[in-house]
């Protein structure tokens, strides 16, 4: 019977380490996109261009002129300049107008900046205070400043709406986590409360009963997040090897800073829900009652 017991809590234990290990390598994998978004959303950002339209008079010398002014300005980050020649050959590829430039008697573009704001300036009212900066300093030279309105306008409450989607999943995985493991936990000492009652009975403080409990469980949640950084590393290498996304989002030198704060973080938290959940599930047997013992 003892025997059964101990390989009852051997098994239960097992099952306790790789829940908690499933459970971290989510939170894991979530904290880490969650971390990551961040740059990767910035990045997007700074790929989003503004066009500045030149007016005929103004030569290519004033626009490469304007250009490196331009990009002195706060906020600018990259500026690019597109004659009317490259625009118009990347447009005749797209559609069918070899008949057009004949009938306009030219090509019917104007030379252009393609400016690239720093992240941070990437919202409306930086583009609007931009737009009207350059239309006022160089008006003989611009004739207008074009970018969708509707996309800068949104881009900043998409990315909070998608952070807040993410911080409530790691929210109700943790919840789910903390229930999950507890009850594991709960089982796990179940099969020992005879045990426990033997100790008290033959005068064990309840500091000293609890202490091999407490140690193992905090052991158990330390492992538990070594496994799960170990599945969480060799799932960065298998998707490092594909373009994509989530591949950007995961473990790699480029954010080893990042990712061994959240791996102590996760290991820390491992010990701590494991800990908790023996600390109260030894401390309800201390005191129950003996029939109430007989009951379970």
């Amino acid at each position: 019977m003892a025997k059964s017991k101990k390989n009852t809590f051997k098994t239960t234990s097992v099952y306790v380490t790789a829940s908690l290990s499933l459970i971290l390598f989510l939170l894991l994998v979530f904290g880490s996109v969650f971390l990551q978004s961040q740059k990767v959303f910035k990045k997007y950002k700074e790929q989003i261009e503004i066009d500045v339209f030149f007016r005929d008079a103004t030569s290519e010398a004033q626009i490469k002129k304007l250009e490196k002014e331009i990009l002195l300005i706060d906020g600018v980050k990259a500026v690019k300049f597109v004659s009317k020649e490259d625009a118009w050959e990347v447009i005749k590829k797209d559609v069918d107008l070899e008949n057009v430039e004949d009938l306009l008697g030219g090509i019917p573009l104007r030379n252009s900046l393609q400016l690239k704001l720093s992240g941070d300036y990437v919202q409306l009212d930086s583009v609007k205070y931009l737009e009207k900066q350059l239309l006022n300093t160089y008006d003989e030279e611009i004739m207008s400043v074009s970018y969708n309105e509707i996309q800068f306008q949104n881009i900043n409450q998409n990315f909070y709406t998608y952070m807040l989607y993410v911080l409530g999943l790691c929210g109700l995985l943790v919840i789910i986590a903390v229930v999950l493991i507890n009850n594991t936990i709960r089982l796990a000492i179940f099969s020992k409360r005879f045990l426990i009652r033997t100790m008290q009975l033959v005068g064990a403080k309840s500091s000293f009963i609890k202490r091999p409990f407490i140690i193992n469980a905090i052991f158990q949640g330390i492992f538990s997040g070594i496994i799960a950084i170990i599945f969480f590393i060799g799932l960065s290498y298998l998707l490092s090897h594909y373009e994509s996304f989530i591949s950007t989002m995961l473990f790699s030198p480029q954010n080893l800073i990042e990712n061994l704060i959240l791996f102590a973080a996760v290991i820390v938290l491992g010990a701590l829900i494991s800990y908790l959940s023996t600390t109260l599930s030894v401390r309800r047997y201390l005191k129950l009652s003996i029939d109430k013992l007989y009951r379970f």
